[in-house]
């Protein structure tokens, strides 16, 4: 929901709303979630893409949720320091992390509020808290680097790490060229002892990677994926450095290869076309592209 008028009326709404999926772009005053969802026992998917927290001065660290509500969540999509006070006690299974909190003036230079949980340890133990085991999470790296994810998540089959989203406040580091990526991924990798549990490793480095040739290196790519990635998920079967490309293992001949899904590829052959002499191909991914397309 688009209209905060509305969202605000639901959240005064003396009958329960049969919702399981309900999608916020914009929370004005995040004080009035608990009214709301707890008229939504039903509610499976919770997508909270930015919430003000200054626009009333409401701390998000304050606000409680009793414990019947929303009691069969099993998606949240939202700002991290709302995880840490729905999670726990709740059959969670898939959890992305990359919402945002927006001080409500964005002149000058952009500064946590006074009113932001930390990212640390006791939000991992939140997350642990979860009643169902969480096999798909989405986080910001900075999260990912606090500590190791294998302590409090046994079973997270896909983990998704970016830096462009709910990352803001912190030492934003964009990975610039494929030697950058490299080395972000390389240090990612090295961070902890292998995971065995991931079996698909997807990163988000910016906004529109895929129209940037520094993200379609793919001989890079197939270096960094054999050389680091297998080795710290001894598990991996799927690794997407763009959500575009696939890279898979063949259970052939046990190597790597990329594949452009066919969905994406006539909208992307116009977006690569201007950067073709930029691309670096491996085993033939983009010109199976180009060639189809012609």
């Amino acid at each position: 929901m688009d209209d905060w008028e509305i969202t605000k009326h639901l959240a005064e709404y003396d009958s329960p709303l049969p919702l399981q999926t309900l999608v916020l772009h914009n929370v004005k005053d995040p004080s009035l979630l608990p009214a709301l969802l707890q008229r939504t026992p039903e509610l499976l998917r919770l997508c909270i893409y930015r919430i003000d927290v200054s626009s009333t001065g409401s701390a998000l660290g304050s606000i409680v949720f009793p414990a019947p509500t929303v009691p069969k969540l099993s998606l949240f999509d939202g700002p991290p320091a709302l995880a840490a006070a729905l999670i726990p006690t709740r059959p969670t299974s898939k959890i992305r992390l990359l919402g945002t909190l927006m001080p409500s003036s964005m002149h000058g230079e952009l500064s946590l509020p006074l009113s932001l949980p930390p990212l640390d340890r006791q939000l991992w133990e939140a997350l642990g808290r979860s009643m169902s085991p969480i096999q798909e999470i989405a986080i910001p790296k900075h999260f990912y680097g606090i500590d190791n994810l294998k302590t409090y998540l046994q079973d997270v089959s896909t983990l998704k790490i970016s830096w462009c989203h709910g990352n803001w406040g912190n030492d934003l580091f964009f990975p610039g060229d494929a030697k950058d990526v490299e080395k972000a991924v390389s240090h990612l990798c090295r961070l902890w002892p292998p995971n065995p549990s991931v079996q698909r490793l997807v990163f988000d480095f910016a906004i529109g990677a895929e129209a940037k040739a520094s993200y379609l290196d793919l001989q890079s790519q197939s270096q960094i994926l054999q050389k680091e990635i297998v080795v710290a998920f001894p598990k991996i079967e799927q690794v997407n450095f763009l959500t575009c490309i696939n890279w898979k293992r063949s259970p052939l001949d046990g190597l790597w290869r990329a594949n452009v899904p066919k969905p994406k590829r006539r909208y992307l052959l116009g977006t690569w076309e201007v950067i073709r002499d930029k691309l670096v191909d491996h085993d033939g991914c983009f010109a199976a592209v180009f060639k189809r397309e012609s």
